[in-house]
């Protein structure tokens, strides 16, 4: 029984996916944070609305992501899942790394789960700056 956090732990970390705590806020404001934080836009959503993908953005990642340019030669792409059907909401983030090669493909590089840590934080901070001040979205009668 004793072996079994530390699997949970270790099955976590090998994943490349970083979770936040729960977030008590809005659907709305939660990716209002995500677009805001990327900068980069969001690629069209495959029939589930909670899952976005971003365009590639330059790594290291500042506090808002910036778009790749020529010259880069490494790039980064982020899958963020919002999860929940109701709130407090968690918010799972993966960060992909691109490789540029001699002949200008980009391949697939990993997972950097450091650029995943920084990302789900940056979205956090930015909810944290910008709460709403929509009262009526956050009451709850029962």
């Amino acid at each position: 029984m004793r072996l079994l956090p530390l699997l949970l732990v270790v099955t976590a970390c090998a994943t490349g996916t970083v979770s936040t705590p729960e977030l008590d806020y809005s659907s709305a404001d939660i990716q209002k944070a995500i677009v805001n934080t990327l900068g980069v836009g969001l690629l069209p959503a495959e029939g589930n609305e909670r899952i976005y993908m971003s365009n590639p953005f330059r790594v290291p990642l500042g506090k808002r992501g910036e778009a790749v340019k020529n010259d880069d030669v490494v790039r980064a792409k982020a899958k963020i899942a919002v999860v929940g059907d109701r709130r407090p909401y968690v918010i799972d983030v993966t960060v992909f790394v691109d490789e540029k090669d001699d002949e200008g493909r980009w391949s697939n590089a990993g997972k950097d789960e450091r650029l995943a840590r920084q990302l789900a934080d940056h979205i956090q901070d930015y909810l944290a700056r910008h709460k709403d001040k929509n009262f009526i979205d956050h009451f709850r009668a029962f």
